[in-house]
Parts: structure tokens; C-alpha cells; sequence
């Protein structure tokens, strides 16, 4: 009886030929991320801004407009799970500044703020600066996500007259504003600096942006966690998670005063808004000490003489209605219209609370 041959043992170089092929495969997949990031970048970003700051600001090669579905916060966590993907409108001035209905080369009424001012998952036509301008019947200006020390030094805004700052509730606190990397000393910088050329993404963005490899790995964790959700039953709201202290209202108290004043001496009047947020209007755990944070800040204003906007009476009033968007920490449009009222109504009063009366 004769005995089967044993099949032969790899070979060290069978082995090396194998580990070259898969890296080869590798290099071949993340290529092809590669050549389309190069070509069509939107396709790797959740949302407009995220694209035009790490992009469209700083390449030649890139314009800022986004004419595509955007996700929501949320969707980056999951893959098929909490998807807020929604069609949305979203373009920009020359400097990169969000449009705005009524185009002008001076502005007398300026909306500061951070990403819920500029608009982040809204086209051009819901955000709050646009709202306001068609109530208002003349020009307002979006300065969303930009420092306001460095927007006011737009040629467009030299004649500025008001300044209306909204912020988000997690963000006020402490310091509140961001600067964005501009400062007080410099001279006044656009956006948009085009300063590389489309190359030169490789360099200046995060390969796990674009490689092919990275997103698969990302998208497995995604996965995971739709089949957790699923397992755990976990209810579908989340929030995003942010503690209110006595320490942390005065810090803003002061910040926000600073603010007005520097803007009183340059001759601005100065409006405050504070946007409350999900946890605060919709979850159960929240004392009735963090829920009215925001009113405890508005009469400190007032007691300092800063005119402010309160909204969490307004949003508590409607919290049954979709004041944000699906699985997102922005507002929506109907957030927006809100805030648009409230604002239209203050400033149409003749005598708003807190104001100077000097």
C-alpha cells in the first residue's frame, strides 16, 4: 500500500510573494481613496463646514458650495442606525462667509455665533441670519463659526450697528468664545486663503480622511455599534452631556460683559442669545437647577446691563415639536423660525430689558 506524498511546505518565498500581494491589494484600494478624495472630496465629509474649513478655505482646486445630502451628528457613531441624512442647500460668499438673501457692501446688522448661526445641517435659505434679513426687510450679516473681532474688520461691516451673538447652551460657559485662530492685533483675514494646491491635501489632511482602509475599519466599528443598540435597547435620543455651575455662569457673566462693552465703546449695541439644547428641554434626569441655568445667566445680565434674548421658556413650550433636527445637536428650521421671532420681537420693542437707557 503506498503511502499519499505530503503536499510540500510553503516556501519562504511563497510567503513573501503572498505578503506582497495583499500589500499590494492594500496600496491598490487605498490608491483608488486616494484619486477620489483628490477628485471629489465632499463624498468623505459628514457635513459642509467640516469640508469647507479643512478644504475649500485652504485649497485652490475646492469651491465652497455644498449641493448634497449631509448627516447628522449621530451618523457618524452608527452605520444604519440614528441616520439624519437630509438634502441641503449651502453656499458661500467669496471669503467664505455663508450667503445671505439681500447681498450688500454694507451691513449694519451682524449675526455672530458658532455653528448654529452659520447653519450646520440647514441650506442658506433656513438659517437664522437669512430668517432674520427677510423679517427684517434689509441686510444681516452671517458670521457664524468666524471670531467676531475679525469680521467686524470687513470692509462690508464698517458700518456695523448691531451685533446679535448666539451660542449655543453647552457653550456658554467659561470663556464662551472661540477665537478661530485670528487675533484683536492682526489685520482683518479672510477665510478663504487658497494657499495650497490640490496635491498637497495629502499633506495637510488626516490620511484616515481619505484612505480606504481607515473608512472600512471605521465602518466595522459603526456596525458594532448599530448591533449594541440593537442588544442593549437604547433608547434613541441622545444628548449631548454638559453641567451648569454657579463658577461657570459668572465666568460667562464676564466674558459676555467684556464683550458688550468693547462693542458700546466702538459705538455696536450688543444682543446676547442663548440656544438651550436637548438635554435641557427634553431629559429626565436634568434637576430643575440645570434646566434653569440659562434664566439664572439672563438676570445676571440684566443686573450687569447687557441686553440678552431668553429663549428656554419659548423652546419649553415647544419641546413636542421638532425644535432639532433628527439625531443632530442643531436646531431645525422650525428652531430657527423661533429664535426669529423672538429676536424680530425684541428688537421691535421701544424699550428692551436691559438695555442702556444712557
Amino acid at each position: 500500500m503506498t503511502k499519499s506524498p505530503h503536499t510540500a511546505p510553503p516556501t519562504q518565498r511563497s510567503y513573501l510573494w503572498t505578503f506582497l500581494g495583499l500589500l499590494g491589494l492594500v496600496a491598490l484600494v487605498n490608491a483608488a481613496g486616494v484619486a477620489v478624495f483628490l477628485w471629489e472630496p465632499r463624498s468623505f465629509y459628514y457635513r459642509p463646514w467640516e469640508y469647507f474649513y479643512e478644504l475649500a478655505y485652504r485649497f485652490e482646486a475646492y469651491d465652497t458650495s455644498w449641493h448634497r445630502e449631509q448627516s447628522a451628528d449621530l451618523s457618524r457613531q452608527n452605520l444604519f442606525l440614528y441616520q439624519g441624512r437630509h438634502y441641503t442647500d449651502v453656499t458661500t460668499d467669496a471669503e467664505g462667509y455663508r450667503s445671505v438673501p439681500f447681498s450688500s457692501d454694507s451691513h449694519s446688522i451682524l449675526v455672530s455665533g458658532d455653528s448654529l448661526v452659520f447653519g450646520s445641517g440647514l441650506s442658506d435659505s433656513e438659517t437664522l441670519p437669512w430668517r432674520l434679513a427677510e423679517k427684517l426687510g434689509t441686510p444681516v450679516f452671517n458670521g457664524g463659526r468666524s471670531a467676531l473681532v475679525n469680521t467686524l474688520k470687513k470692509p462690508e461691516l464698517r458700518d456695523a450697528e448691531l451685533v446679535i451673538d448666539v451660542r449655543g447652551e453647552p457653550l456658554v460657559a467659561g470663556s464662551v468664545f472661540a477665537d478661530y485662530g485670528y487675533s484683536a492685533d492682526e489685520p482683518y483675514r479672510p477665510r478663504v486663503s487658497n494657499e495650497f494646491r490640490r496635491w498637497e491635501a495629502l499633506r495637510e489632511v488626516a490620511p484616515q480622511r481619505y484612505l480606504l482602509t481607515h473608512i472600512a475599519g471605521r465602518t466595522l466599528r459603526r456596525a458594532f455599534r448599530d448591533l449594541l443598540v440593537l442588544v442593549t435597547g437604547e433608547r434613541e435620543r441622545r444628548y449631548m452631556p454638559y453641567r451648569h455651575t454657579r463658577q461657570s455662569m459668572l465666568s460667562a457673566a464676564d466674558a459676555i460683559e467684556a464683550r458688550s462693552n468693547r462693542l458700546r465703546e466702538q459705538g455696536i449695541r450688543y444682543v446676547f442669545v442663548a440656544v438651550p439644547f436637548e438635554q435641557t428641554l427634553y431629559a429626565e434626569q436634568v434637576s430643575e437647577e440645570q434646566r434653569r441655568y440659562l434664566d439664572r445667566l439672563q438676570v445676571e445680565l440684566e443686573r450687569r446691563g447687557v441686553e440678552s434674548i431668553a429663549l428656554l421658556d419659548l423652546f419649553l413650550e415647544n419641546r413636542d415639536r421638532e425644535i432639532f433636527q433628527r439625531y443632530d445637536t442643531h436646531w431645525s428650521p422650525l428652531g430657527v423660525d423661533l429664535a426669529v421671532d423672538a429676536v424680530y420681537a425684541y428688537l421691535q420693542a421701544e424699550a428692551p430689558a436691559g438695555a442702556d437707557p444712557d
